[in-house]
């Protein structure tokens, strides 16, 4: 063993396969699990030593198979928008899910959806909070 050795981050964990939610890769660049389940791309944020907890898996599951609930949750996030988005309403109205973040903390369950296609400098987002949409944003 080299010294050069010591800096080297540890190997993750072999991909796995969830019956419900497919092949699972640990990716760093994002810090978590990824798939893909019926063109939905998402991360279960967990570190990399074990795989992701049932719990996690479970949760992401009921979330990712409610498709109807989550455009839903999109379509009401753009309708209560902040009035400081308004002129981006046309903007807004044409964003869908590009990727879903899962994480469970000690404080409650979160997701950070990724939305797509943004303006030119624009990363649109929104978030829940144990359930409960906590509305739209972006980053420039």
């Amino acid at each position: 063993m080299s010294w050069r050795d010591w800096f080297k981050a540890p190997p993750a964990a072999p991909p796995e396969h969830d019956a419900r939610l497919g092949t699972l890769s640990w990716v760093d660049e994002q810090d978590g699990w990824c798939g893909s389940l019926d063109g939905l791309k998402f991360v279960l944020v967990h570190d990399r030593q074990s795989h992701p907890p049932e719990e996690l898996k479970a949760w992401a599951w009921q979330v990712l198979q409610d498709r109807e609930g989550l455009d839903r949750s999109l379509a009401e996030a753009v309708r209560n928008a902040p009035s400081r988005y308004e002129r981006y309403r046309d903007e807004m109205a044409a964003l869908r899910y590009d990727e879903l973040s899962f994480a469970i903390q000690s404080q409650g369950r979160l997701v950070f959806a990724t939305l797509e296609p943004g303006g030119v400098g624009r990363f649109w987002r929104l978030e829940f909070f144990n359930g409960a949409c906590r509305g739209i944003g972006f980053d420039s």
